[in-house]
């Protein structure tokens, strides 16, 4: 507890996790996947409540039940001596929710669970060069995410795109050098990296419930690797 007792009302958390999936490539090797689908039961879900300004404390959230899917694809689109590109997609599918849920004269049952985004969707492309040059660019989907218990206020989804370019170069056998530039929300994309869950106001203020992430930002360096 946030004065040092223990908080000897908690129960652990318990579940039973279900699964089913399949991996394996086809064209030639060049697509690799991975499936799975599966459903995990909780009983004692432990949940935060925020107390005071920065002080929480744990509780049981009743009997949860987390509905998901995942893929994963890669594909090597050439694989050639003097250049090499390939992709990624990854999305994630979330219905999570609360089956049994109340505290105190709130009954959440039913409700969304919060602080999970209902969906992520992550895709890129890399690109290398026998020369040194390469280079990725990602795209990254995240869906909007219940922010209460009561689910009476949800983030906004929102997408975000980086792009890095570098080169390498093999000065002896011994040194490496990498140089690299990237730049991450190029199109200075307005979203929240973070959300605190069930937040309240205090000292009149109202809750903060969002904390922006990063504007249009971008990043240079220069690595000089010497191996003995």
């Amino acid at each position: 507890m946030p004065d040092g007792q223990i908080n000897t009302n908690l129960k652990p958390e318990t579940g039973w996790n279900f699964e089913i999936g399949t991996r394996g490539s086809i064209i030639q090797n060049r697509l690799q996947f991975n499936l799975a689908i599966y459903r995990l039961n909780i009983r004692n879900l432990l949940v935060s409540r925020r107390t005071a300004n920065d002080q929480f404390i744990g509780i049981n959230a009743g009997k949860t039940q987390h509905d998901g899917l995942e893929l994963e694809l890669n594909y090597q689109w050439l694989e050639k001596e003097a250049l090499s590109i390939s992709s990624f997609i990854n999305y994630t599918l979330n219905n999570f929710a609360f089956k049994e849920f109340i505290d105190d004269t709130d009954n959440f049952s039913g409700n969304d669970l919060t602080g999970v985004p209902s969906d992520v969707f992550n895709a890129g492309i890399d690109v290398d060069s026998r020369i040194g040059i390469y280079g990725n660019i990602n795209f990254q989907y995240v869906g909007s995410m219940p922010i209460t218990d009561s689910n009476s206020l949800y983030s906004d989804s929102y997408n975000v795109i980086n792009i890095k370019i570098g080169y390498k170069l093999a000065i002896n056998q011994k040194m490496k050098l990498n140089v690299f530039f990237g730049l991450n929300n190029i199109f200075d994309e307005v979203y929240a990296s973070q959300i605190l869950i069930n937040a309240r106001g205090f000292g009149g203020n109202a809750p903060r419930y969002y904390y922006p992430g990063l504007p249009v930002n971008y990043y240079t360096g220069i690595n000089l690797n010497y191996t003995f």
